[in-house]
């Protein structure tokens, strides 16, 4: 793109001599003044007598440019086929573009010591912009829904509604997403995808946890614990718990006295169960897998009266699958159920139930020999079982809670639960 530039060459005379001897002589406190910024603006500013014919418009504007002594640089496109009335009498630099550029729709502009030309602003022309409004959302206690790998706070380490930043230990999360994602349908393979957990399997059914060293034996359901009967993986039924009905699962690692009072360093495991949401919303799943392994759940929540002040939820599954080892089949059913009414607009009252069944045969707590006794390997094959044909187990895990909460002005919270179980 051509453009021009005028830079103007003004006549030096040279002086003798004697003349630039004095000059260098003259104390640098007199000529500071006369080399300022300020002044050499005033300079610039100062009128002088002009006398510029009409004519096309860059001739003009380029003599100009000369004659006042100043550099000027624009698109030689700007100007093309335009005309100056010239220019007569006394301006000051800027009044003489002003003057040359009359009725030509550019204007000149001062960019640092240099001058340019661009179109003229009309009158009514700016471009005009509306409110612009930002809203957003951030993560809270819930993550479904929120398709987010993470949680907004957790209570688990502290009874405090903090973020996982300001929560003083060690916390994983797996979330409603992730564990969709990752097709995720229990806890323990929930566990399976948890840094820095180990999981051991210690039957067919049953899996143990551990976390820096040692075996993970606090639980919690929604922050509160809940304390082991001391029978095992199997007892207990943690380990085979279904993942559908929690919203996330949470992993404190180390210890935790904070909150779940005497227990070892390994960490605790907080299960925090969907609640009731505020619409109406559905989901319907079925799947099929390696080894006539077949699932559907179901999970419908939503108002239950017109004002929306009870909510609920309810959420069943139903699964059932052969394996790669002899006459080793399962079948589990859960079923999960929440209501939420409120009280008044600061207190909130929850129900809920669940229950498990779990149906296996060919199950079996042992383990194959690796060696006779004469020392050498026993080769058994992949789909070798250990148990009988006969062995079976079924248990079946029923909890029930009631939670009372009341919220405070000032963000305080004062809850009180209250919640049983039942293992068979």
């Amino acid at each position: 793109m051509p453009r021009n530039t005028t830079c103007p060459f003004p006549q030096r005379k040279h002086l003798t001599s004697l003349i630039l001897g004095g000059a260098i002589a003259l104390h640098t406190g007199l000529l500071a003044p006369l080399l300022s910024p300020d002044a050499q603006a005033h300079a610039d500013q100062a009128s002088r007598a002009y006398d510029i014919p009409p004519g096309p418009l860059v001739t003009t504007l380029n003599r100009f440019a000369r004659e006042a002594g100043v550099l000027l640089s624009f698109d030689a496109a700007l100007t093309q086929g335009r005309h100056s009335g010239g220019l007569q009498g006394r301006f000051s630099i800027e009044q003489g573009f002003a003057q040359l550029l009359a009725g030509s729709g550019l204007q000149a502009l001062l960019v640092g010591n240099n001058w340019g030309l661009a179109p003229q602003q009309q009158a009514g022309t700016a471009l005009q912009l509306g409110a612009t409004n930002i809203t957003g959302q951030g993560l809270g206690l819930t993550t479904e829904g929120s398709g987010s790998y993470t949680t907004g706070a957790t209570a688990a380490a502290t009874r405090l509604d903090l973020s996982l930043r300001k929560t003083p230990q060690s916390i994983s999360v797996v979330t409603r997403q992730q564990m969709d994602d990752q097709n995720l349908q229990s806890v323990s393979e929930v566990l399976k995808q948890t840094p820095g957990i180990t999981v051991n399997q210690e039957s067919s059914e049953a899996f143990t946890f551990y976390s820096r060293g040692f075996k993970l034996e606090n639980y919690q359901f929604d922050g509160v614990p809940s304390l082991s009967s001391d029978g095992g993986s199997l007892r207990d039924n943690y380990s085979i718990g279904n993942s559908l009905i929690y919203d996330r699962v949470e992993v404190l690692k180390g210890a935790t006295g904070l909150v779940n009072g005497s227990g070892n360093p390994s960490g605790v495991i907080n299960l925090v169960r969907k609640r009731p949401t505020s619409e109406l919303q559905g989901q319907i799943g079925a799947g099929a897998g390696s080894w006539d392994k077949y699932q559907a759940d179901l999970d419908l929540a939503g108002p239950l009266t017109d004002s929306g002040n009870i909510r609920g939820r309810m959420v069943a599954g139903t699964q059932s699958q052969h394996s790669y080892i002899d006459y080793l089949t399962g079948e589990q059913n859960t079923f999960y159920g929440v209501l939420e009414a409120d009280l008044s607009e600061n207190t909130l009252i929850t129900v809920g139930y669940d229950v498990q069944k779990n149906y296996d045969n060919g199950s079996t707590t042992g383990a194959l020999p690796a060696f006779f006794l004469d020392g050498r390997t026993v080769k058994f094959d992949r789909d070798s079982n250990a148990a009988d044909r006969w062995t079976w187990r079924n248990q079946e895990t029923q909890r029930a809670f009631v939670e009372l909460a009341h919220s405070f002005d000032n963000d305080w919270v004062m809850k009180g639960v209250v919640s049983s179980r039942d293992y068979r």
